[in-house]
């Protein structure tokens, strides 16, 4: 491979784009919605499923990311969040929508954007994260 030479993908050419064209996220937001919905999928037995059967609701999701991000970053997980542009669960779904536009992500019919604003207790959790520290 030549020297400086940047193997990107179809999807990181995208992700670089959305990036560009809504400034507010980071490709590091759009990365975590993909990998809260890996979390998401598997944390509700969907992740061997296909098609509509595989769908996540907008609650389950909401919930699921809210629960990857303290899994994976604790205490910091508001930070962090709010680092890459996610400052509230309607930033998270303008993200998923942003991938849903650009044919990264699919949805369904009754899939709303205005419904994750529906969820913002979910975001709030994240709030209340305590440092816990465990004893060896």
């Amino acid at each position: 491979m030549k020297e400086g030479f940047v193997l990107y993908s179809s999807v990181d050419r995208k992700l670089q784009d959305l990036a560009t064209k809504d400034q507010r996220y980071s490709v590091n937001a759009y990365h975590f919605v993909f990998e809260a919905l890996d979390y998401t999928y598997v944390a509700n037995g969907k992740n061997r499923r296909r098609g509509a059967e595989r769908h996540l609701s907008i609650a389950e999701l909401a919930n699921g990311a809210i629960t990857y991000a303290i899994s994976e970053f604790g205490p910091l997980a508001l930070v962090v969040l709010q680092e890459i542009g996610l400052r509230s669960m309607a930033d998270i779904g303008q993200a998923v929508f942003n991938l849903v536009e650009c044919r990264l992500l699919n949805k369904q019919a009754e899939d709303r954007l205005l419904d994750f604003s529906l969820f913002e207790d979910q975001y709030a959790r994240l709030r209340s994260v305590e440092v816990q520290f465990k004893i060896p």
